[in-house]
């Protein structure tokens, strides 16, 4: 077989693309790795999804309800995490009877958690974090921004009876800006250097236990380190216990409400408001029949008209009046249009109508009151009617007369 140039430049090409291969290998490294997902379903909309699996697989019994209206069977437990769960009377007394009948609260994962959100009855109170043995263990948490997760070490003290046999310690992830402090003596608590951040009280045949550790039992944080062993020794969890998760309250909408409560009055006010808004809505034709056509009388004609005049001082009749004479003027005496004055205007017409010029021309001047109007206007209309052709014929010639 002869070797041609092409195929000298394949065969190089070839092996140049086999040595970069095997470089490649040796000069990289493959590693598996996790990469979290985003939660789906049920677990993206309930923050306690894995608290309430956990209990689930340890054999207990789970309840959400939607609101603490009703509270659980005695020797249960309650894990109350509602910010508003005392704003309705008689629940603070009710959840007190509750615990001293042997029923287990425990408070966890409140909001912005201070002292008025733990019962006035229950032994145990958490303060602001000042301690110099908090800030010399690690920076301060006012320097932090709000709702960082931060894992620290807590541990079970010799004082109190352990969750799980020997004492032990728990790294739990959750924001932490309080510390406890019981006024009786902790039937179980875990805390660091800074002080007690779970601790659990007696209270009658109950108990309360409270942390104040944000985030340490919601999904997350209870997955994390030793999360879900901290979240069974709060809770004193055993198979078959029944656990109710009262998270922000659920309450039925307003409107829905209002509609199972007071359907009838809702249907009569959208009835009325129905017809007014119909009856003050626009037609396609007018609300009543349109009278008639019909020519007005004389005498309401002579009445509209002087209405009008008594409505004011009558400037616009005596206008329409002496543009009528002037009208008539123009058409019977020559040259009417270029007199240049209004004596000359008058005297022209005196001697054509027979007026007298000095009253026809203080009749052409609107005057000063009003009393004098009506017998203005009668004196213009005198003479317009005068120069009508007519009144003209009718009036004898004065020659003819003389003779």
């Amino acid at each position: 077989m002869t070797m041609t140039p092409t195929r000298w430049w394949t065969l190089g090409a070839i092996a140049l693309l086999v040595a970069g291969a095997v470089w490649l290998r040796s000069a990289s490294e493959w590693v598996d790795i996790e990469v979290p997902t985003l939660a789906k379903n049920e677990a993206a909309r309930d923050r306690f999804y894995a608290a309430k699996s956990l209990v689930k697989r340890l054999g207990g019994n789970v309840v959400s309800p939607r609101s603490l209206d009703k509270l659980p069977p005695a020797a249960a437990t309650l894990f109350l995490s509602s910010s508003h769960w005392n704003m309705f009377p008689g629940r603070d007394a009710a959840l007190k009877r509750w615990v001293q009948s042997g029923g287990r609260l425990v408070f966890a994962e409140m909001p912005f958690f201070r002292e008025q959100f733990v019962p006035a009855w229950a032994p145990v109170r958490n303060v602001d974090d000042e301690s110099t043995a908090a800030s010399a263990a690690e920076p301060s948490l006012t320097t932090l921004r709000p709702r960082v997760e931060r894992c620290r070490v807590v541990s079970e003290p010799d004082s109190v009876q352990p969750a799980f046999g020997p004492a032990r310690s728990y790294r739990v992830c959750g924001f932490a800006a309080t510390r406890l402090k019981s006024l009786v003596a902790p039937q179980w608590s875990i805390g660091d250097v800074a002080g007690t951040r779970m601790a659990r009280v007696g209270v009658g045949q109950g108990s309360v236990t409270v942390s104040v550790l944000r985030g340490a039992f919601a999904n997350k944080g209870i997955v994390a380190d030793d999360g879900a062993l901290a979240f069974a020794a709060a809770l004193d969890l055993r198979p078959g216990d029944a656990v109710w998760f009262v998270d922000e309250e659920a309450r039925t909408p307003f409107f829905q409400a209002l509609w199972s409560a007071g359907r009838p009055a809702l249907l009569l006010a959208l009835a009325a408001l129905g017809l007014a808004l119909w009856r003050g809505g626009p037609r396609f034709g007018p609300l009543a029949v349109e009278p008639g056509a019909a020519r007005r009388s004389i005498g309401e004609q002579i009445r509209r008209t002087a209405a009008f005049v008594a409505a004011g001082r009558g400037e616009a009749l005596h206008r329409a009046t002496l543009r009528a004479l002037d009208a008539a003027a123009t058409r019977t005496i020559a040259d009417f249009a270029t007199l240049p004055t209004l004596a000359d205007r008058a005297q022209a017409i005196g001697q054509r109508s027979g007026s007298d010029p000095a009253a026809l021309a203080s009749a052409m001047r609107m005057p000063k009151r009003r009393q004098g109007l009506g017998a203005a206007i009668a004196e213009l209309e005198r003479a317009r009617r005068s120069l009508l052709p007519e009144a003209r014929a009718a009036r004898p010639d004065p020659l003819t007369h003389s003779t």
